[in-house]
Protein backbone atom coordinates (compact mmCIF):
# COMPACT_ATOMS: atom_id res chain seq x y z
CA UNK A 1 0.00 0.00 0.00
CA UNK A 2 1.39 3.42 -1.05
CA UNK A 3 0.07 5.47 1.20
CA UNK A 4 1.63 4.78 4.72
CA UNK A 5 -0.57 5.80 7.52
CA UNK A 6 1.46 7.97 10.13
CA UNK A 7 1.08 10.07 13.12
CA UNK A 8 0.59 13.58 13.46
CA UNK A 9 3.40 15.92 13.75
CA UNK A 10 5.43 18.27 15.87
CA UNK A 11 3.14 20.43 18.83
CA UNK A 12 -0.34 18.58 17.02
CA UNK A 13 1.17 14.95 17.59
CA UNK A 14 1.73 16.26 21.13
CA UNK A 15 -1.22 18.00 22.05
CA UNK A 16 -3.26 15.09 20.61
CA UNK A 17 -1.40 12.55 22.44
CA UNK A 18 -2.26 14.88 25.80
CA UNK A 19 -5.86 15.25 25.32
CA UNK A 20 -6.32 11.75 24.16
CA UNK A 21 -4.91 10.45 27.01
CA UNK A 22 -6.45 12.89 29.58
CA UNK A 23 -10.21 12.33 28.34
CA UNK A 24 -9.13 8.11 28.24
CA UNK A 25 -8.29 7.85 32.05
CA UNK A 26 -10.91 10.56 33.29
CA UNK A 27 -14.16 9.16 30.50
CA UNK A 28 -13.10 5.58 29.55
CA UNK A 29 -16.79 4.25 29.46
CA UNK A 30 -17.83 7.70 27.55
CA UNK A 31 -15.15 7.48 25.11
CA UNK A 32 -15.78 4.06 23.98
CA UNK A 33 -19.43 4.35 23.57
CA UNK A 34 -18.86 7.34 21.74
CA UNK A 35 -16.22 6.57 19.22
CA UNK A 36 -17.27 2.89 18.99
CA UNK A 37 -13.43 2.01 19.85
CA UNK A 38 -13.01 -1.43 21.27
CA UNK A 39 -10.64 -2.50 24.27
CA UNK A 40 -7.50 -2.09 23.78
CA UNK A 41 -7.82 -0.59 20.23
CA UNK A 42 -6.90 3.20 18.84
CA UNK A 43 -10.57 5.03 18.99
CA UNK A 44 -11.60 6.11 15.34
CA UNK A 45 -12.29 9.34 16.83
CA UNK A 46 -10.65 12.11 18.47
CA UNK A 47 -13.30 14.46 19.97
CA UNK A 48 -11.86 17.79 21.34
CA UNK A 49 -13.40 19.52 23.59
CA UNK A 50 -14.33 23.61 22.99
CA UNK A 51 -12.01 24.54 25.88
CA UNK A 52 -9.14 22.91 24.17
CA UNK A 53 -10.05 23.61 20.45
CA UNK A 54 -8.07 26.87 20.31
CA UNK A 55 -4.91 24.89 21.28
CA UNK A 56 -5.18 22.31 18.01
CA UNK A 57 -6.41 23.82 15.57
CA UNK A 58 -6.08 24.31 11.92
CA UNK A 59 -4.20 27.46 10.25
CA UNK A 60 -5.07 30.01 7.30
CA UNK A 61 -4.32 28.81 3.55
CA UNK A 62 -4.60 30.12 0.52
CA UNK A 63 -5.66 27.73 -2.43
CA UNK A 64 -7.36 27.56 -5.23
CA UNK A 65 -10.54 25.57 -6.56
CA UNK A 66 -10.65 23.01 -9.05
CA UNK A 67 -12.89 25.82 -11.10
CA UNK A 68 -10.14 28.30 -10.66
CA UNK A 69 -11.27 30.39 -7.76
CA UNK A 70 -8.77 31.57 -5.36
CA UNK A 71 -9.77 31.16 -1.49
CA UNK A 72 -8.85 31.48 1.98
CA UNK A 73 -10.19 29.76 5.24
CA UNK A 74 -11.91 33.33 5.67
CA UNK A 75 -14.27 32.17 2.80
CA UNK A 76 -15.27 29.46 4.71
CA UNK A 77 -16.25 30.97 8.07
CA UNK A 78 -19.99 30.72 9.11
CA UNK A 79 -19.77 26.66 7.59
CA UNK A 80 -18.51 23.51 9.20
CA UNK A 81 -16.12 22.49 6.95
CA UNK A 82 -15.09 18.33 6.97
CA UNK A 83 -11.54 18.55 5.50
CA UNK A 84 -9.40 15.53 3.70
CA UNK A 85 -5.79 16.26 2.41
CA UNK A 86 -4.62 13.80 0.19
CA UNK A 87 -3.75 13.17 -3.92
CA UNK A 88 -5.21 12.01 -6.62
CA UNK A 89 -2.53 9.22 -7.65
CA UNK A 90 -2.94 7.66 -4.28
CA UNK A 91 -4.20 4.21 -5.08
CA UNK A 92 -5.72 3.20 -2.16
CA UNK A 93 -6.42 5.71 1.05
CA UNK A 94 -7.85 8.37 -0.53
CA UNK A 95 -9.89 7.45 -2.77
CA UNK A 96 -11.55 5.36 0.26
CA UNK A 97 -11.26 7.57 3.24
CA UNK A 98 -13.71 10.36 0.46
CA UNK A 99 -16.03 7.31 -0.23
CA UNK A 100 -16.90 7.37 3.53
CA UNK A 101 -16.54 11.13 3.27
CA UNK A 102 -19.47 11.14 0.44
CA UNK A 103 -21.36 8.31 2.40
CA UNK A 104 -21.52 10.07 5.29
CA UNK A 105 -23.00 13.46 3.85
CA UNK A 106 -25.62 11.19 2.26
CA UNK A 107 -26.15 9.64 5.53
CA UNK A 108 -26.53 13.41 6.88
CA UNK A 109 -29.81 14.39 4.26
CA UNK A 110 -30.62 17.99 4.34
CA UNK A 111 -28.19 18.55 7.68
CA UNK A 112 -25.03 17.86 5.30
CA UNK A 113 -26.11 21.73 3.60
CA UNK A 114 -24.44 23.13 7.02
CA UNK A 115 -20.91 21.04 6.00
CA UNK A 116 -18.47 22.03 2.97
CA UNK A 117 -16.39 19.06 1.83
CA UNK A 118 -12.86 19.78 1.09
CA UNK A 119 -10.23 17.74 -0.42
CA UNK A 120 -6.62 19.48 -0.18
CA UNK A 121 -3.85 17.81 -2.31
CA UNK A 122 -0.20 18.51 -1.31
CA UNK A 123 0.71 17.34 -4.72
CA UNK A 124 0.20 20.11 -7.04
CA UNK A 125 2.79 18.99 -9.04
CA UNK A 126 0.27 16.61 -10.75
CA UNK A 127 -3.09 17.78 -9.30
CA UNK A 128 -3.63 20.65 -11.27
CA UNK A 129 -7.11 22.58 -11.16
CA UNK A 130 -8.18 20.12 -14.65
CA UNK A 131 -7.08 16.65 -12.76
CA UNK A 132 -8.37 18.21 -9.20
CA UNK A 133 -11.72 18.90 -10.77
CA UNK A 134 -11.97 15.40 -12.70
CA UNK A 135 -11.04 13.36 -9.23
CA UNK A 136 -13.61 14.93 -7.07
CA UNK A 137 -16.57 14.63 -9.04
CA UNK A 138 -15.95 10.61 -8.41
CA UNK A 139 -17.43 11.24 -5.06
CA UNK A 140 -19.83 13.91 -4.54
CA UNK A 141 -20.54 17.45 -6.27
CA UNK A 142 -20.47 19.15 -3.13
CA UNK A 143 -16.99 18.28 -2.83
CA UNK A 144 -14.43 21.29 -3.35
CA UNK A 145 -10.91 20.66 -4.59
CA UNK A 146 -8.22 22.74 -3.46
CA UNK A 147 -4.78 22.95 -5.41
CA UNK A 148 -1.75 26.20 -5.20
CA UNK A 149 1.81 26.06 -5.08
CA UNK A 150 3.39 23.54 -3.38
CA UNK A 151 4.51 25.96 -0.29
CA UNK A 152 0.74 26.92 -0.32
CA UNK A 153 -0.38 23.41 0.08
CA UNK A 154 2.13 22.42 2.21
CA UNK A 155 1.85 25.19 4.50
CA UNK A 156 -1.80 24.17 4.52
CA UNK A 157 -1.16 20.42 5.41
CA UNK A 158 1.50 21.61 7.86
CA UNK A 159 -1.28 23.35 9.85
CA UNK A 160 -3.26 20.71 10.36
CA UNK A 161 -0.27 18.43 11.31
CA UNK A 162 0.20 16.23 7.98
CA UNK A 163 2.81 14.46 7.35
CA UNK A 164 3.71 13.85 4.13
CA UNK A 165 6.97 12.64 2.42
CA UNK A 166 7.19 11.34 -1.72
CA UNK A 167 8.81 7.80 -2.10
CA UNK A 168 10.46 8.28 -5.76
CA UNK A 169 10.39 4.85 -7.65
CA UNK A 170 13.75 5.32 -9.43
CA UNK A 171 16.72 8.24 -9.20
CA UNK A 172 16.26 10.20 -12.50
CA UNK A 173 14.33 13.59 -12.18
CA UNK A 174 10.94 13.27 -13.01
CA UNK A 175 10.48 9.90 -12.39
CA UNK A 176 6.98 8.17 -10.80
CA UNK A 177 6.48 8.65 -7.23
CA UNK A 178 3.84 7.63 -4.11
CA UNK A 179 3.45 9.51 -1.27
CA UNK A 180 3.34 8.42 2.20
CA UNK A 181 0.86 10.94 4.67
CA UNK A 182 -1.03 10.86 7.16
CA UNK A 183 -4.83 10.13 6.78
CA UNK A 184 -7.07 12.03 9.31
CA UNK A 185 -10.41 13.80 7.71
CA UNK A 186 -10.86 16.77 9.81
CA UNK A 187 -14.64 18.34 10.89
CA UNK A 188 -14.02 22.02 11.57
CA UNK A 189 -16.69 24.75 13.41
CA UNK A 190 -17.75 27.73 12.02
CA UNK A 191 -15.28 29.58 13.60
CA UNK A 192 -12.41 27.93 12.21
CA UNK A 193 -11.49 25.79 15.32
CA UNK A 194 -10.97 21.83 14.68
CA UNK A 195 -13.37 19.81 16.78
CA UNK A 196 -13.45 16.34 15.34
CA UNK A 197 -10.65 14.15 13.62
CA UNK A 198 -11.92 11.05 11.56
CA UNK A 199 -8.80 8.17 11.55
CA UNK A 200 -8.57 6.72 8.20
CA UNK A 201 -11.38 3.65 8.39
CA UNK A 202 -13.86 5.25 10.14
CA UNK A 203 -17.17 4.12 9.28
CA UNK A 204 -19.73 6.49 7.43
CA UNK A 205 -22.27 5.75 9.98
CA UNK A 206 -19.93 6.77 12.87
CA UNK A 207 -18.96 9.43 10.68
CA UNK A 208 -22.28 10.96 10.24
CA UNK A 209 -23.72 10.35 13.60
CA UNK A 210 -20.36 12.52 15.26
CA UNK A 211 -20.96 15.17 12.81
CA UNK A 212 -24.66 15.48 13.87
CA UNK A 213 -24.61 15.26 17.47
CA UNK A 214 -21.54 18.37 16.57
CA UNK A 215 -24.38 20.70 14.45
CA UNK A 216 -27.19 19.82 16.61
CA UNK A 217 -24.41 21.96 19.54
Amino acid sequence: MNCEFKKPRGAYRVAILYFCLTWMLAMPAAWSAETGSRAGGVPPVTDFPQSTARVIKGGPFTLTTHAGETVTEQDFKGNYLLIFFGYTHCPDVCPADLAVMAQALELLGNEAGKLQPLFITFDPQRDDMERMADYVRNFDQRLIGLTGTKEQTLAAADHYGVDVSATYQAEQPGSAYSMNHSAFTYLVDQNGELRVMFRSGTSPELMAQTIRRHLLK
